[in-house]
């Protein structure tokens, strides 16, 4: 419970930050909605009775951007994500158990977006560091598999469109994981990676 306080006092700061700092054209803040795609991918083989299912999930979080230079920002982002991946073990009476792997966690997210910025659709890049802290697992069931915190690096390309009142940024991203995301000695190397179409909309 206590981590997912953290969302509602990040998204007061950023717009505490936004309100003392409103004067200032160098900053935009927003908020972002999209779905994703998990996709475990597997460092060595499994034992023979698990196997590995993906699927979709969403995310929605809030995001600020800094302008450092006019073709550089620097975007700090705070999402609460619904990952769609899973272990499904078979036990020998015939019974498939599924053990949700990371179903929910927190992505704090520092991407660095290079961006073309001549018309009212400039299209750029990003890349960055994501803290993934995974939230709601149930450890008082023995047979669970506990899902670690992840750190990632995130890269991508979007579209920032200017609209009369507001921007609207789609983009296409994708986190690769670095960490077994599995704590379980008997399974070692499970990184979870997942692509993204988010949208993002800004003041």
């Amino acid at each position: 419970m206590k981590k997912v306080v953290l969302v509602p006092i990040l998204i007061l700061s950023l717009f505490s930050s936004y309100s003392q700092n409103k004067a200032n054209n160098k900053l935009e803040y927003g908020f972002s909605i999209g779905v994703n795609y998990s996709n475990l991918f597997k460092e060595s083989n499994l034992p023979p009775q698990l196997d590995i299912s993906n699927g979709l999930g969403f995310t929605l979080g809030v995001l600020v951007d800094y302008k450092i230079l006019d073709f550089l920002s620097v975007s700090p982002k705070a999402n609460l994500t619904f990952n769609g991946g899973s272990l499904s073990q078979q036990l020998l009476t015939n019974i498939e158990k599924v053990y949700e792997i990371m179903p929910v966690c927190l992505d704090f997210k520092l991407d660095f977006v290079l961006k073309k910025t001549k018309g009212k659709i400039n299209p750029y890049f990003l890349v960055g560091p994501n803290f993934r802290l995974a939230i709601f697992e149930d450890i008082t069931d023995p047979t669970v598999f506990p899902t670690g915190n992840d750190l990632a690096i995130d890269f991508g390309i979007g579209l920032d469109k200017t609209f009369s009142k507001f921007k609207l940024a789609p983009e296409l991203r994708y986190s690769f994981g670095l960490l077994n995301v599995v704590r379980n000695p008997i399974i070692q190397g499970i990184n979870l990676h997942t692509i993204s179409l988010v949208f993002n909309f800004k003041d």
